[in-house]
């Protein structure tokens, strides 16, 4: 009770205010002033004990006549968080808001909560009960101000979520006397451990001194277009977009496309997914796009919030080879030339190498689906985020790197072997086919999640007849206008990190260096040891899936998992935080990966993100890149640790 003090005041004051009890009398009389006509309640309400508030606010919260208590106490009791709000306190924070308005009716708010826990089932269907008809903003009455169906609809954030479930349970991981305890370690979001190239430093510090005169004064360059406070062109800088126009020429083959510089590579697929998918004719049908779970959340939630909940169309995945099921794909788009079909399909999604699966799919297995999709005038969005992310057990392949150091005025030049995995592990991109959309991203390989900046690659003479581009650009220049300066600088100066950038009297500064990727896989080799101790930790789960590629490996949770016994003694602990609300372990709907994942943070000190949202409940998704090889081993001894006492303890029960 003690620890509802607070609430209990705040309860006072809302009783006060919504019966007009002495409201009058006490704002006008000295707080030690007191009549006999008033009777012991009026003198007593200003100067109640603490105790008698704590019994006040325990009445009523139990009371008829304020339905808005509870919710009042669950919106005082949510923590603030600086990653996001959780589910509970945005359902709470939304009831509360239709109250006010004077719109909130039982079913409203059932309503509301339904939308907001909505999560897509490995077959396409909601694993909610709503469907558009009951997804409805507006409760029974219609009083209310309506948000989109197409946002209320689209999954939530798991991101966000995982940092919450972090925040609120920080306060038991942190160091004490008796333990250095290190915190939670976070194997969720999908970042890598090392710095960006010091080539980017430098690009960095080149733009900003440029911009403030070369010598740290101020430059009167009000009206230079140049200046790094401008608007980018909406495709982007122009010297970056020769770069990368050098870069995949040189790298893949593509020698007759267009490069747009977007704000990362999520903005470059949801440029696409507005582009291509649209309400043709009045039929909401014909704006179908397809994706494979386990499915990157991201792209999902682009197709809900552009297109509807309905465009999302999830084809199974074989999870012993990670690779898309192709029977499927076929068999569904043969139903797509039906004309009498109401499903038809315009865009499918594939992700190489593969988040989350963590597998490297080779240039046969996607030419099927590249091929399949030709013949049937669907568009590929070949997702490249981790180009250079494939892992060799063993390479054939070796090339002489060139040393140069400086003797007597004169560069001499030493050779010695070094692998190469692109040359044994190429990307497999599609220059040849207009239907195929590459997007690309500095934020993996290269370290600038932070700068935003990806791009998007289309063939000059596109499915569309050439047309893409410049319909493309009515995004660009809706969104973001032109991508941000400063982050292009950046993105310019790790193309140009290796031997080959570096600058002489008889060698110009090239804008891209092919050196670049090779500093992408030094830093990727770093990852074997850390590769390996996660796949060690998920050993003991029944399958494991993933390591040749990306920076991810799934592991299959025991079908036998107890709710029971992973639920066990958390409501109280959760609650004593004053965090989230009873529905949280209460919530029988919730899949039993998440439950799971939840209390790996809280009890185990180790974030993962549920195979559920990524379409593949009853599995977990693991990073391996997020920390210094000699952490990774701490998180992974935490993450082994936790798999087989959860599990164990499920037998048990």
């Amino acid at each position: 009770l003690s620890q509802n003090k607070s609430r209990a005041k705040l309860l006072y004051h809302h009783w006060i205010a919504s019966h007009r009890i002495g409201s009058n009398r006490i704002a006008s009389r000295p707080r030690n002033e007191s009549t006999e006509s008033d009777g012991p309640m009026s003198t007593s309400i200003p100067l109640l004990s603490t105790s008698w508030m704590v019994v006040l606010g325990i009445l009523l919260s139990l009371s008829s006549r304020l339905p808005t208590s509870r919710s009042f106490l669950l919106e005082r009791r949510a923590v603030p968080s600086r990653v996001g709000i959780s589910n509970s306190e945005a359902r709470s924070r939304r009831t509360n808001r239709q109250q006010i308005l004077g719109s909130t009716t039982p079913s409203g708010r059932k309503r509301a909560v339904t939308i907001s826990t909505n999560r897509m089932a490995a077959d396409g269907s909601s694993s909610s009960s709503s469907t558009s008809s009951t997804t409805s903003t507006k409760p029974a009455d219609a009083t209310g101000f309506s948000l989109s169906n197409k946002i209320l609809g689209t999954l939530d954030p798991c991101i966000v979520k995982t940092k919450q479930w972090m925040e609120d349970y920080a306060h038991l991981w942190q160091a004490v006397e008796e333990q250095e305890r290190q915190g939670i370690f976070s194997l969720a979001q999908g970042v890598v451990y090392w710095n960006p190239p010091p080539s980017c430093r430098q690009a960095l510090r080149h733009a900003v001194l440029q911009q403030m005169g070369g010598d740290g004064d101020d430059n009167d360059n009000d009206n230079d277009p140049l200046a790094l406070h401008s608007y980018s062109p909406a495709r982007g800088l122009p010297e970056l977009v020769e770069a990368l126009e050098t870069k995949i020429r040189i790298e893949h083959g593509m020698v007759h496309h267009d490069v747009t510089v977007t704000v990362g590579a999520n903005q470059a697929y949801t440029n696409i997914v507005l582009t291509l998918l649209g309400d043709d004719n009045g039929n909401v049908h014909n704006n179908k796009a397809v994706v494979f779970a386990p499915y990157y959340f991201n792209h999902v939630m682009a197709i809900q919030m552009c297109a509807g909940l309905e465009a999302v169309v999830v084809g199974p995945t074989d999870m012993t080879t990670g690779v898309p099921d192709i029977d499927w794909l076929r068999e569904t788009l043969n139903n797509n030339d039906n004309e009498n079909s109401n499903d038809k399909i315009r865009l499918v999604t594939l992700v190489n190498p593969g988040n989350p699966t963590g597998v490297a799919l080779s240039r046969e297995e996607l030419q099927k689906i590249v091929d399949l999709c030709r013949e049937h005038g669907v568009w590929v969005v070949l997702d490249c985020t981790y180009e250079h992310f494939f892992h060799a057990a063993t390479s054939t392949s070796t090339t002489a790197a060139a040393t140069t150091t400086a003797t007597a005025g004169e560069r001499t030049t030493t050779n010695k072997t070094k692998q190469r995995k692109y040359d044994t592990n190429p990307l497999p991109t599609f220059p040849d086919d207009p239907h195929v959309v590459h997007v690309f991203s500095f934020s993996k390989g290269y370290a600038l999640a932070g700068y935003r900046c990806g791009y998007l690659v289309t063939h000059k003479q596109d499915a569309s007849g050439g047309q893409f581009l410049d319909q493309m650009l009515k995004v660009q220049d809706t969104i973001p206008i032109g991508p941000p300066r400063l982050s292009q600088h950046v993105a310019l100066g790790a193309l140009q990190q290796g031997e080959e950038a570096k600058e002489t009297p008889s060698h110009p500064r090239c804008l891209y260096s092919p050196g670049s990727k090779e500093w992408v896989y030094d830093k990727y080799d770093t990852l074997d040891a850390s590769r390996q101790l996660i796949l060690e930790a998920l050993s003991s789960l029944p399958q494991q899936i993933g390591g040749s590629g990306s920076m991810y490996v799934m592991g299959k949770l025991p079908e036998d998992l107890s709710r029971l016994s992973l639920q066990e003694g958390e409501e109280e602990n959760y609650n004593s935080n004053g965090n989230g609300s009873d529905n949280d372990y209460n919530n029988q709907d919730e899949p039993i990966d998440v439950v799971f994942c939840r209390r790996l943070v809280k009890d185990y000190g180790i974030a993962i993100i549920p195979g559920s949202f990524c379409g593949k409940p009853g599995w977990i998704r693991v990073c391996y890149a997020n920390l210094p090889p000699d952490r990774t081993k701490i998180a992974a001894e935490r993450l082994r640790k936790g798999i087989e006492e959860l599990t164990r303890r499920s037998d048990a029960m």
